[in-house]
């Protein structure tokens, strides 16, 4: 491998025109994914026909130039599509992969994704102690093991769900423990505070800009939406989620909202529209157990 890497190295240092062809030849669906994350058509057929291109553009360099062409192989960052993004008629696991890796570093961005895990998720912060019949050790238990299960089996038709409780009961946790295990199937997941994703929104709709945003948060394959409930409140604010919310029910996009709010305070903050297409359409979780950041 070293010796490969060596001859490699100096086939570039004779021959830059091929270290080039190489660069671009690898970004091609790297490119094609960025366009997809950010909510951007992305066209895997011109894609495909430019990476050909390239390919074609260096084999003519190769052979008008003479160069040993045993120390420029493998030729291709994936010798299963030869660089196309398609094997056998379908998008080839190196473009799944790829996309997975965009997501995740996408995510990270926000929130350090590497601290959200179910095996980080630690029952022994709730109590079980018994109040007013509820004991939420065993509560937390059993939503700890569905959302293992969720994660498990999810795909473009898995339900909604509507964590809400106190403050610091793990809401985000789980959400994010989900978010990590979707990424690794290659689903494309969005998530944010919910003022922040509402804000950029808002600034795109009244600034005329594309509506990038939007259409990301309503073509992912999951929507996770925290703090509902947090964020101010305006008519704007209040037909967004509803039209978000909407629009991915009626997509059959799955959709996971936090908050610590109840359904009477829901109600207050926004129009029954909006809680009745959310308590009509979601698995409702409800948390419980002492604030874990006061414990720890």
């Amino acid at each position: 491998m070293l010796i490969a890497e060596n001859k490699k190295t100096q086939l570039y240092l004779n021959h830059p025109e091929i270290e080039n062809y190489d660069k671009q030849i690898a970004s091609v669906f790297q490119n094609v994914m960025k366009k997809m994350i950010a909510g951007e058509k992305a066209d895997f057929k011109a894609a495909e026909e430019k990476s050909l291109s390239l390919q074609k553009q260096k084999a003519e360099y190769i052979k008008k130039n003479n160069v040993d062409i045993s120390v420029t192989l493998p030729n291709f960052a994936c010798e299963k599509c030869s660089d196309t993004g398609y094997f056998n008629g379908k998008i080839c696991d190196c473009v799944r992969k790829m996309a997975v890796s965009i997501n995740y570093d996408e995510l990270n961005k926000d929130v350090k994704l590497d601290d959200y895990t179910f095996d980080k998720f630690l029952l022994d912060y709730y109590p079980e102690t018994v109040e007013d019949g509820v004991n939420p050790r065993d509560i937390m238990t059993k939503i700890c093991g569905f959302c293992v299960k969720y994660a498990t089996e999810f795909n473009e038709n898995s339900e909604s769900l509507l964590f809400f409780g106190k403050t610091g009961l793990g809401k985000t946790h789980l959400s994010l423990s989900i978010a990590n295990e979707v990424i690794k199937k290659g689903y494309n997941v969005v998530y944010g505070p919910i003022s922040k994703i509402i804000g950029s929104i808002e600034r795109e709709h009244f600034s005329g800009n594309d509506r990038t945003t939007l259409t990301n948060v309503l073509d992912c394959d999951l929507l996770i939406f925290d703090d509902l409930g947090t964020e101010f409140t305006t008519s704007f604010v209040s037909s967004a989620v509803f039209d978000i919310v909407n629009s991915r029910i009626l997509k059959n996009k799955p959709t996971i909202i936090n908050t610590n709010l109840d359904f009477e305070e829901l109600k207050q903050k926004y129009s029954d529209r909006v809680v009745s297409r959310i308590a009509g359409s979601y698995r409702m979780l409800q948390f419980f157990g002492k604030d874990i950041r006061t414990i720890k």
